[in-house]
């Protein structure tokens, strides 16, 4: 069902004809009489980084590479204004020879998830910019535990370096082996009730070297999804 910000899409392709439902040019601020929309006119408005990609997916699809066609790209509407558009296409029809005749799809305007992404993008790029500096070790993992983010204290007191983190390196890895079970239940309790006190553990560096530390940890999310853990981990020794 269109809305606001969806339109529908019938391509017929040996006329080289598009037809877009009325909610098409409400979106990109053109009457319907005063252009004739093809493949040219469509690639001539799309932003020039976008069109390889775009291009080459498209391909696939005619080659039954893709059950369908999917693509976000940048779209100029008259006004000269950029806008996010997402196509969700698949060939309908093919002639004998496996040629596409007719295709069928929606194009949605995704403008306002692309600039939330972008912002909530600088937002997590800032928050890692500062944490690299801090005195405690702060870090990142996955739903699974797996390591994605540490900073540069994390390096210093754990004896790890980028590689390994490159390599794979779990959140419990950098705990003695009689603190994993009770680690393992507090991360599954965190994800339940996304938020728990404070937890005294004894850390295990990667040469061997034992020694206390106290996490505190939150979860990520995104949107409504428990995406990963952050915390930040105190080094209690003294």
């Amino acid at each position: 069902m269109e809305s606001a910000n969806q339109a529908l899409i019938d391509w017929n392709v040996n006329e080289d004809i598009i037809y877009y439902s009325p909610e098409w040019f409400k979106m990109f601020e053109y009457n319907s009489d005063e252009i004739v929309v093809n493949y040219d006119f469509t690639i001539s408005i799309t932003h020039p980084e976008d069109i390889p990609t775009a291009v080459r997916k498209l391909e696939d699809h005619i080659k039954g590479k893709t059950t369908f066609f999917d693509a976000e790209v940048r779209m100029k509407t008259k006004s000269g204004k950029w806008k996010w558009i997402l196509t969700h296409g698949k060939i309908v029809k093919r002639d004998t020879d496996g040629n596409p005749i007719r295709a069928i799809g929606i194009q949605t305007d995704i403008t306002n998830i692309k600039v939330s992404e972008q912002k909530f993008k600088e937002s997590e790029e800032k928050f890692k910019s500062l944490a690299t500096l801090l005195p405690e070790v702060i870090f990142e993992t996955d739903i699974h535990g797996n390591i994605t983010f540490v900073n540069l204290k994390a390096f210093e007191i754990f004896e790890y370096n980028p590689e390994d983190l490159e390599n794979g390196l779990h959140i419990v890895q950098i705990l003695a082996p009689e603190e994993v079970e009770r680690a393992q239940k507090n991360i599954n309790l965190l994800l339940e009730k996304e938020t728990v006190p404070g937890e005294e553990y004894t850390a295990l560096t990667k040469s061997g070297k034992r020694f206390p530390i106290l996490v505190y940890s939150n979860v990520i999310k995104t949107g409504n999804n428990i995406t990963g853990i952050r915390g930040i981990i105190v080094n209690i020794t003294d």
